[in-house]
């Protein structure tokens, strides 16, 4: 698993230049998968919001109502997109992506533990966001908590688990209905 986020680290840059990325495929399914709950959600965000191709060969018929919420928070736009690396090339086993949602003036920031120990980090807004202080809400399929204005972000994972963070300007949490691409999806 460690080998799919070093691999898609290293190639990002190229990504939406002349083709987008195709990470892996987003394991939805919990039977005959070899992902843990958390590896899952991590491989399912990563590929989501890197922006590049997000597929699945799984059968949407017996994937858990919770996984297919996942499948839609994943939605890519129309518009080809990317999330970046603030600290790259340096490589460290806490991977942070950035993606931007201009429209919204907010960010979305993937950190992924990519290592089989647990590892706490903290980074400063100013590197990933380049602003001072963001309001920040923990983010993902099920909704967001607010983390209150905030120059540092410290993240506690462990092995193989991310954390998603939604930063913006304004003190609100992210739209129910954003994807980790920056859509306003559809309600459903």
């Amino acid at each position: 698993m460690g080998n799919l986020f070093r691999e898609t680290y290293w190639c990002q840059y190229f990504n939406n230049v002349f083709w987008q990325n195709d990470p892996d495929v987003v394991h939805l399914r919990k039977e005959n998968s070899k992902f843990s709950d958390e590896e899952a959600l991590s491989v399912a965000l990563w590929d989501g919001f890197l922006g590049g191709v997000v597929n699945t060969s799984d059968r949407f018929h017996a994937i858990p109502p919770e996984r297919l919420s996942l499948w839609r928070f994943l939605q890519p736009g129309s518009e080809p997109g990317t999330a970046v690396f603030p600290f790259w090339p340096a490589q460290k086993t806490v991977i942070a992506a950035v993606r931007e949602y201009p429209a919204i003036k907010a960010w979305g920031v993937l950190f992924v533990n990519t290592g089989s120990d647990p590892v706490e980090e903290e980074f400063l807004v100013r590197d990933l966001c380049e602003k001072e202080e963001l309001w920040v809400c923990s983010w993902g399929p099920g909704g967001s908590e607010s983390r209150g204005s905030l120059s540092r972000i410290s993240v506690k994972l462990q092995g193989h688990q991310s954390a998603l963070f939604y930063l913006g300007v304004e003190n609100s949490p992210p739209p129910k209905n954003l994807t980790v691409a920056g859509v306003l999806s559809s309600p459903t």
